[in-house]
């Protein structure tokens, strides 16, 4: 009888009880076989999906809670955002944490160092400097300079503003720096040239009343004050009490520091590789220092036990003047700018700017490159001080700096530093 053709090619016969399967043809069989594979890899891929669901909940539930509303749903770690297949077969996540851990705690450290550094990048910012990574990198913290200063500025003789004012008309007064080589006294003057003014002067004078030194010279002694005159015509008329001294002082290790860069007229033995070489090494003979303020007059040669002398003497004849004068610290023009600036200028009887300008260029047209950028990098850092000095110069110095002085404008000598 005829045959009639069944899915699979399964016949059966009408004569017979009996079922066969015939032969399948070629294109059956590899239809067949392609089938069969595809089966086999939808399976695969189905039980290792069920296989990766069941890691996860095994490896997850056990420290988790299944959240119980939306909120505990955002914080659960139940709720993972990435997971791969690596993080099923090791501890890879478990480094990751680690590693993620450690990049915290670097950043952490990176972290608070940038604080500790944030009110010195705000100072170079705000006078116009631009910083880059590595320069910020190299910055000193602010910690430091505490360390070296204090946290507060320091402006000794604020109690003669009042007998200055009384004495001096202000259309009559003048304002004029002083102080040690190295000391700061033409940051001071281009400071109060920029942000200062005396308002009678100006209207009576057409000047601003700031002078870059004071007429008996900025770095001759305070007792030449009456008895000395430097060679410009104004030195040589103006009237000696209209002037008000702005004196400017700095660490006395720093400032040694400094007079081994550039010593100006103060001679004593030394080189650059040992300085600023107090004692001498064979006999332990104090190294002398001579200033020569000028070089036909030997009467102008003022002589010092040694260079810490020399910051001694000086500064301790401005200390106890019995005319009303003014001394700052270099380091606060540095760090506290505007404060004492500010307070300069009011002492003096003059009136500021609507807005302080700080400068950022090389304020000293001899001497070396003393940008704020370079200044702030040299005196925020603990390690720049005292640099270079031996073992002796670093005893010297502690036995012979004057106590009075260093606790005065709130120094350390460099044991109590280090301590």
């Amino acid at each position: 009888s005829k045959q009639q053709r069944v899915p699979f090619s399964i016949h059966r016969s009408t004569t017979s009880s009996h079922t066969f399967i015939p032969p399948l043809s070629t294109k059956q069989m590899n239809n067949h076989e392609r089938n069969t594979t595809h089966r086999n890899n939808l399976f695969k891929v189905l039980l290792m999906l069920i296989i990766i669901v069941v890691t996860i909940n095994i490896k997850y539930l056990p420290s988790t809670h299944l959240p119980d509303s939306n909120e505990d749903k955002r914080h659960s770690s139940y709720f993972l955002q990435e997971v791969t297949l690596e993080d099923l077969t090791g501890n890879i996540q478990k480094k990751r944490d680690d590693n993620k851990a450690d990049e915290n705690n670097g950043e952490t450290a990176n972290n608070e160092d940038t604080d500790d550094k944030e009110r010195i990048i705000d100072i170079l910012e705000r006078a116009g400097e631009t910083l880059n990574p590595e320069e910020i990198a190299d910055l000193p913290t602010w910690s430091s300079v505490m360390a070296q200063y204090g946290s507060e500025p320091v402006i000794v003789g604020l109690d003669t503003c009042e007998q200055f004012q009384s004495m001096v008309p202000e259309e009559e007064a003048w304002i004029a720096p002083a102080g040690l080589f190295n000391t700061g006294t033409n940051l001071i003057s281009l400071d109060l040239t920029k942000n200062c003014y005396l308002p009678k002067k100006e209207k009576k004078y057409g000047t601003s009343g700031v002078r870059w030194q004071v007429p008996w010279g900025k770095h001759t002694p305070a007792t030449w004050r009456l008895k000395h005159r430097a060679e410009s015509k104004w030195a040589r008329s103006v009237n000696i009490t209209s002037i008000f001294p702005i004196v400017t002082i700095k660490d006395p290790y720093h400032w040694m520091g400094s007079m081994c860069r550039k010593h100006y007229e103060a001679i004593w033995p030394h080189t650059q590789k040992n300085c600023p070489n107090l004692i001498k090494e064979h006999d332990n003979t104090i190294n002398e220092v001579q200033v020569k303020y000028s070089k036909t007059d030997p009467s102008k040669i003022v002589k010092h036990e040694s260079l810490v002398g020399m910051w001694n003497d000086f500064n301790k004849l401005y200390v106890d003047a019995s005319f009303p004068r003014l001394i700052v610290r270099y380091e606060d023009l540095l760090f506290h700018h505007d404060y004492v600036v500010s307070k300069v200028c009011e002492c003096a009887g003059g009136s500021l700017l609507p807005t302080l300008t700080m400068l950022k260029d090389n304020t000293k047209p001899h001497g070396g490159v003393t940008n704020l950028k370079s200044s702030v990098m040299r005196y925020g850092k603990i390690e720049k001080r005292g640099e270079g000095f031996s073992n002796r110069d670093l005893s010297f110095a502690e036995s012979k700096l004057n106590k009075e002085l260093i606790d005065l404008f709130g120094y350390k000598l460099e044991s109590n530093l280090r301590q």
